[in-house]
């Protein structure tokens, strides 16, 4: 009977484990908050930025709110981590919530006997992770929102106000060598101190202009597709025209004689 015992809970603890890799791996994000409850300042002790790090060096996307391109909030998870313990131990646990709040995954408590507030917590945190790193999760690629709910009202005087300037900039392209484009995800770009985030997506690009003085944090500009000729891209949407990458990343957009280019960043 104890065998039967010991084997039934051994199995459930496995399914469990399987069943929360299958659930987090199926989220796109998660957002790590600026700082705790328990805490009384922002990132005090590093503890939101070590959480962050640790996040995304098991599986997950981990982001701050402020860095979260626009995206469905339902896509992704929430981080929180409680602290508790006794006069003697700290002790941290992980917690992830989805968009409506609901738990759907706790970590195991970490456990620190040390004296020293940072150090204790730090300890903590470090040994919560070590049941997180078990499940090998894997989470899938973000993905933005460019839903019509979520497109700014005041778009098209917006637009009118900060895009067309950047497009009438006259810029002498660089003759350097012509490549068919970054490949990363994600890459930013300024012009004319605007930020932009260019997403590869298969053959294909999509730009975003960042919009950081307004409760939104990307608006689509355009698509980018290859010519038929193989000569580059044409943007169409907001943006429209003739689209090259330089060998050094840079972005130039031709609308006629007049030439914009976005420079790259990173």
């Amino acid at each position: 009977m104890k065998q039967f015992l010991f084997f039934s809970i051994l199995f459930l603890l496995s399914l469990f484990s399987v069943t929360a890799q299958t659930n987090l791996s199926d989220y796109s994000f998660v957002v790590v908050p600026d700082n705790f409850e328990f805490t009384s300042e922002k990132d005090q002790f590093q503890l939101n930025s070590m959480t962050k790090q640790y996040l995304n060096s098991v599986g997950f996307n981990a982001f701050f709110q402020d860095e979260l391109p626009r995206v469905n909030n339902c896509d992704g998870l929430y981080a929180d981590v409680i602290s508790g313990g006794s006069f003697i131990t700290t002790t941290m646990q992980v917690i992830l919530k989805d968009c409506k709040g609901t738990v759907v995954f706790e970590s195991q408590e970490g456990k620190s006997k040390r004296k020293d507030y940072r150090q204790a917590y730090q300890e903590s945190l470090r040994e919560a992770f070590k049941s997180i790193n078990k499940l090998n999760v894997k989470q899938t690629d973000i993905v933005i929102d460019t839903s019509p709910s979520n497109v700014l009202k005041a778009t098209e005087k917006r637009l009118n106000d900060k895009v067309a300037p950047v497009i009438k900039d006259k810029v002498i392209v660089s003759k350097g060598s012509v490549y068919s484009g970054p490949e990363s995800k994600f890459s930013h770009y300024t012009n004319t101190r605007l930020s932009f985030l260019l997403r590869k997506y298969f053959d294909s690009y999509y730009l975003y202009r960042e919009d950081s003085d307004i409760d939104m944090a990307f608006t689509l500009l355009g698509e980018l597709k290859k010519r038929p000729d193989g000569k580059g891209y044409k943007i169409e949407g907001v943006l429209n025209g003739l689209a090259t990458f330089q060998e050094n990343g840079d972005l130039s957009i031709q609308n006629g004689t007049e030439v914009s280019v976005f420079v790259f960043q990173n």
